[in-house]
């Protein structure tokens, strides 16, 4: 609602592009990853209109401009983002490949199973140059638990816990070609615990797309959540 309202005046606009800049003066950063998520579609021109606005006068100082844009879902007429008009705006584009089983979803999965992720960069691909085109992984997974007696839950959890789940329980994992992951059942007593593994080979695999289609870049979530090896295998897949 904020973002509606915000987002629909001129005067409001150039005022909270002011104020960011400001603050990206202050934290002495290199530019700006703007991220308004769940907006609607009465919002989309203002929002691209927005970015217009704002790339201008954070280029002029040197700063970078991306925007973040959730994977495509509905046709043109009901998306919320106008991702070519963005794309025309902006420095970069990121793509938060991300979440394709969401934490409330009604049956258990992968985060962002290799074959999800790639569908979802082509289907972008006529909207986004691949100069501008940047990616995100996710550093983190869930752990699943079903009751027997019917429900489901999940908590988002770092590798390591994800990691201590699975030795800690003695799940037996097996590498699943099409998630490029390694997945995991457990037998709990009452319940069932799932997990769709996040490690360096799942990483390495998604961080490939960025060559296969020659793309700008790669980006994760969340810094913090990841095991020592990540960024390394990330820097080694890229070059």
């Amino acid at each position: 609602a904020v973002a509606e309202k915000g987002l629909q005046r001129s005067s409001t606009r150039q005022r909270l592009i002011k104020e960011l800049l400001e603050m990206c003066k202050e934290l002495n950063v290199d530019g700006i990853n703007v991220d308004f998520e769940e907006i609607n579609v009465a919002t989309r021109d203002n929002y691209t209109q927005f970015i217009r606005e704002l790339y201008p006068i954070f280029s002029a100082e040197g700063q970078v401009v991306s925007v973040d844009v959730v994977p495509r879902i509905f046709t043109d007429e009901r998306d919320n983002y106008d991702r070519k008009g963005l794309a025309e705006a902006a420095d970069y584009i990121m793509l938060m490949t991300y979440d394709q089983y969401w934490s409330s979803s009604p049956e258990a999965g992968s985060v962002a199973e290799y074959s999800w992720v790639e569908n979802n960069l082509n289907s972008l691909f006529r909207d986004i140059p691949m100069e501008k085109f940047i990616y995100t992984v996710p550093l983190y997974t869930r752990v699943w638990l079903e009751n027997k007696n019917g429900g489901l839950e999940s908590q988002t959890v770092s590798m390591e816990v994800a990691n201590k789940f699975v030795t800690d329980n003695n799940v037996d994992l097996e590498w699943d070609e099409k998630a490029k992951q390694y997945v995991g059942k457990k037998d709990l007593g009452d319940r069932i615990g799932y997990v769709w593994i996040e490690d360096a080979k799942s990483i390495r695999e998604k961080a490939s797309l960025t060559q296969k289609y020659d793309m700008a870049g790669i980006a994760s979530w969340r810094l913090g959540y990841e095991t020592q090896d990540i960024f390394p295998a990330i820097n080694d897949t890229l070059h």
